[in-house]
């Protein structure tokens, strides 16, 4: 595979109600970056880039060194991109990564996000590439269902930004899922 011919794309997401990240979208990033040799762009976050160095040393922790050798090039192996901003969101990380990703030869990224999102970040990320690179990548999507259950505010936002965006497929929301989140958080729900 050339150098900077693919690249993975895991974007920083929510934290859980007890204010944890989703260490498995993390790993599923690194997963994808190792088999294919390749970049791996951590973009983010709205944590003041905790968790996007969190993120990275997680990659460096398991396996993906800083520079990776390919053929008789070296490339960078873990790509932080921050985007630290009081208006950070999807669209403002996809709009950052594309303007990285238009200084390359990248023909093919694949799109690590949570499943729920994925609609909506490849969309958001496509529209972005399209704008900033003359000839844009194709996304590939990655998407990924963490162990901890979403909240249904999340969940609620994530409906409104898609319809906001024009995407009429929006997400059911169980009614139990707050009673779940709530006992999990340690905090009693309002009837």
């Amino acid at each position: 595979m050339r150098e900077n011919s693919v690249a993975v794309v895991l974007l920083c997401g929510p934290r859980s109600p007890t204010g944890h990240t989703s260490t498995i979208r993390v790993f599923r990033a690194i997963e994808l970056a190792k088999s294919l040799r390749t970049k791996l762009f951590i973009v983010g976050d709205a944590y003041n880039g905790e968790d996007v160095r969190h993120f990275a040393s997680m990659a460096r922790e398991h396996g993906l060194p800083d520079n990776l050798r390919v053929g008789r090039q070296v490339i960078n192996h873990v790509v932080p991109v921050l985007n630290v901003s009081a208006d950070a969101n999807t669209q403002t990380n996809a709009e950052a990564v594309a303007h990285v990703i238009a200084k390359s030869t990248i023909r093919e990224v694949y799109l690590v996000t949570e499943e729920y999102h994925m609609l909506r970040a490849a969309l958001l990320l496509q529209r972005a590439l399209k704008a900033a690179c003359t000839h844009p990548p194709t996304v590939i999507e990655q998407p990924v269902i963490s162990a901890t259950p979403t909240a249904a505010e999340i969940l609620t936002r994530e409906n409104v930004l898609r319809t906001e965006l024009g995407i009429h497929a929006q997400i059911v929301i169980p009614k139990e899922s707050n009673a779940l989140l709530s006992k999990l958080s340690g905090s009693v729900p309002a009837s």
